[in-house]
């Protein structure tokens, strides 16, 4: 135990540079599903990307980012499953706050924590039966928690991979998403 804590303490010796920085990611969500207005909306997983702007006080960030993700529907299930074509979007604004781990390695871990709001659509459905009426949600809670792993290349520029745990009060079933991003040190 004596030796973990020792471990810890010395992570933050290792102090980051400060600064604003910008941060773009490529999202991959793992949910195909969810469960909205009493029906659940079944979409391929299509394009979901983030961008944050932030600023970086050694190993703490504060950041604002926006998310968006755009999915084919494939059907729609109230008492019966139909199929459906149409677009699902999400657009979410978020506040985020990080702890970064630096150590005497280019490797940099962090954890984080997010609450913001996102509005949900459907559009352009086309389904045989009056379910299929378009959805619309306007600014759903929506809170996050990250796991990260980053590589430095230099002061400036982390390449990370994420884990991401995204909820939204307007929805029954989470979204976890693995994403790949690049950070960039103003």
């Amino acid at each position: 135990m004596k030796a973990l804590y020792i471990l810890l303490l010395s992570i933050s010796l290792f102090a980051a540079p400060s600064g604003v920085y910008i941060e773009a990611y490529y999202d991959n969500p793992t949910a195909e599903n969810l469960d909205l207005t009493n029906a659940t909306y079944s979409y391929d997983k299509g394009l979901a990307t983030s961008f944050a702007v932030g600023y970086q006080m050694d190993t703490i960030r504060f950041e604002l980012e926006g998310n968006y993700s755009k999915n084919e529907l494939l059907a729609i299930t109230k008492s019966l499953t139909q199929a459906a074509t149409g677009d699902f979007t999400k657009m979410g604004a978020l506040a985020n706050v990080y702890y970064d781990m630096y150590n005497d390695t280019n490797l940099i871990s962090s954890v984080g924590v997010g609450i913001g709001a996102t509005n949900i659509e459907t559009k352009n459905l086309d389904t045989f039966n009056a379910i299929a009426n378009e959805v619309s949600e306007d600014a759903a809670l929506t809170y996050q928690g990250t796991l990260s792993l980053g590589y430095k290349f230099n002061e400036d520029i982390v390449a990370t991979i994420r884990y991401r745990y995204l909820g939204m009060e307007a929805l029954e079933e989470d979204t976890q998403t693995f994403s790949l991003g690049m950070r960039y040190l103003f």
